[in-house]
């Protein structure tokens, strides 16, 4: 199959679940001209691998319509966990609550009171929601904690949040992304909370680092890949899975077992086993975030400039491709976040190591916490020195028909100068709408 065969039909699997689902016919015009290109190029392995995509997305928008309603104080047991909300699961059928999840964990057992609405297909909160495998959203008024969860991660949690060093508030702050309240609320105002809560850029030093490390001692490729894939994937187990953290696990996988795969088409790959599993995930804002951020990164990356030009269109290629998607719930950003960003990754990448060497020593956490102030004191500096501006709210929809034909470029090549001139463009053309 030829180079990027699966961005393509990934592609065109996208188009296709935005027209059907926003009904939109800025998509509709989208998806004539992909399946075009399709039709176009077509060969007979491809096309089987795309019918065979269409059976996930085909059960997925004709299950919802045959879930039960949910019940009232009833038992249910707490699936997933989000900032302001979480799922809860009973009888096999899965529901999406409102609520803040406060100390709640999976595996806790509760029973809720409140109302419930049925999920349209109207927003991008209708599609988190259903990405969810739910047909229904409960707005919860009480919340009555029936029965605490008790296993190893969770002990370990606890273990963690109930610490009163200053080493457990950080390691908070970098796994879960829960820590001290000013503190987080400092990092999300200078723009870089990416680099402290667990997503594709932790799961990939994480994995980099023991690939590296038992390859240094010559071990077999393929016990190497099986031994440090197993640590990660218990690792993400320990963090309750970040969707963004189990993208980067399938990419890295991938490109582990073959190294001469496109990095596009290792990341459309992932893509593609997510629309398996579920295809309203690819709806996410926050999946979209970490599936776009990777592949203009993976087109810097392809142009193999110089280590300087690359580190600094790297960080302004997240910023700039990143500023849309954020401006969906958020529309204020730093400027200065990119260059920010620059100094930060590797001293982030340092503590990161250094967090995985000592998380197992809990007597030790109390006198290490000192570690942690050089960088304290630099987030303190940049929150002084940030410049906040506010940007228009663009509608998710739009963005990810931009993205979608940004692709076009992919091929063409552009000069860092060029490439740079291009996405400050993209980018202030958001200030003005």
């Amino acid at each position: 199959m030829e180079r990027n065969s699966f961005v393509h039909i990934l592609l065109i699997l996208i188009v296709l679940l935005i027209t059907i689902f926003f009904k939109s016919y800025i998509a509709l015009i989208l998806s004539v001209l992909y399946f075009s290109f399709f039709i176009y190029h077509f060969d007979w392995k491809r096309s089987l691998i795309f019918v065979v995509f269409l059976i996930p997305l085909t059960v997925s928008l004709t299950l919802g319509s045959q879930q039960e309603p949910p019940q009232f104080n009833v038992e249910y047991k707490i699936q997933t966990i989000y900032t302001n909300s979480y799922t809860v699961r009973r009888n096999g059928e899965v529901y999406y609550v409102v609520a803040n999840p406060e100390d709640l964990l999976p595996g806790d057992i509760v029973t809720i009171d409140g109302n419930f609405s049925e999920v349209g297909n109207e927003s991008t909160f209708d599609a988190f929601v259903k990405s969810n495998g739910t047909n229904y959203t409960i707005w919860a008024n009480n919340v009555e904690v029936i029965e605490k969860k008790s296993n190893a991660r969770n002990e370990f949690y606890n273990q963690i949040h109930t610490s009163e060093s200053s080493y457990s508030n950080f390691v908070s702050l970098l796994i879960y992304g829960r820590g001290d309240p000013e503190m987080t609320e400092k990092i999300n105002e200078i723009g870089i909370t990416h680099l402290f809560v667990i997503s594709g850029f932790h799961v990939g030093i994480f994995m980099i680092i023991l690939f590296s490390l038992l390859d240094y001692f010559n071990m077999n490729r393929n016990i190497n890949l099986l031994i440090s894939s197993s640590l990660t994937f218990s690792f993400l187990w320990l963090t309750f899975f970040p969707i963004s953290g189990i993208r980067a696990f399938i990419f890295r996988i991938t490109r582990f077992i073959n190294p001469y795969i496109s990095r596009n088409d290792s990341l459309a790959i992932t893509g593609l086993i997510f629309f398996v599993f579920n295809p309203f995930l690819l709806l996410r804002t926050a999946l979209v975030l970490s599936f776009a951020t990777t592949f203009f990164i993976n087109i810097i990356l392809d142009k193999k400039y110089d280590k300087t030009a690359t580190t600094v269109l790297i960080s302004l290629t997240a910023f700039i491709i990143s500023v849309p998607l954020v401006s969906t719930f958020n529309n204020t950003f730093n400027i200065l976040s990119p260059f920010m960003v620059i100094v930060l990754t590797p001293m982030i990448s340092f503590y990161y190591v250094i967090v995985m060497m000592t998380l197992p020593f809990i007597r030790l956490w109390e006198y290490i916490g000192w570690m942690f102030i050089p960088l304290i004191l630099i987030v303190e500096l940049f929150y002084l020195i940030s410049i906040t501006v506010t940007i228009a709210q663009v509608p998710f929809l739009y963005i990810l028909m931009i993205y979608l034909l940004i692709y076009e470029t992919y091929k063409t090549d552009f000069t860092p100068m060029q490439i740079s001139i291009i996405l400050v463009s993209f980018f202030y053309s958001f200030t003005l709408l």
